[in-house]
């Protein structure tokens, strides 16, 4: 029963809107979003809800209702999120492009200079010697290299 109520109610605006496939009616449904499916426009929107709330604004239009008349009863029953998003600024959409590409050419000079820090060959004679360095190292010390000698000698055996 309920289907067929909806069905006939969509014939009689599809009959008063006949010939003015590009009347706001239509064009409202596909701007305005879907209070019944999230992220999506009313007129992309499968639930019957959507449907009944399309042919709703269909006859409000063949009523003689204005575009501004029915966004404004709608925005009152469903809030401000069924009206459609501002369009964004083109400089939001620059900057969105800018900002990693200048981060990224900003951030090269940088990397690459930490890489050549961290694969440096060790220094050379005379260079001092960093901590990194000095564990690779013999110990100068001949004594102090007998006695490190004999102690792992001790621990292996």
């Amino acid at each position: 029963m309920r289907w067929t109520g909806l069905i006939a109610s969509f014939v009689i605006a599809l009959a008063a809107v006949a010939g003015a496939a590009d009347s706001w009616g239509y064009r409202i449904a596909h701007e305005l979003m879907s209070p019944f499916c999230p992220g999506r426009t009313l007129a992309s929107c499968p639930s019957e809800k959507a449907d009944e709330l399309r042919v709703w604004i269909l006859l409000q239009e063949s009523a003689g209702a204005t575009r501004v008349e029915v966004e404004e009863q709608l925005v009152e029953r469903y809030g401000r999120e069924i009206l459609p998003a501002p369009a964004p600024d083109d400089a939001a959409g620059i900057a969105g492009y800018a900002v990693p590409i200048l981060a990224i050419v900003a951030g090269l000079p940088l990397v690459i200079w930490l890489l050549s820090r961290l694969t440096a060959s060790p220094p050379a004679d005379g260079a001092p010697v960093t901590a990194r360095h000095a564990q690779a190292s013999e110990p100068e010390d001949p004594e102090l290299a007998a006695e490190i000698d004999r102690q792992l000698g001790d621990r292996k055996s």
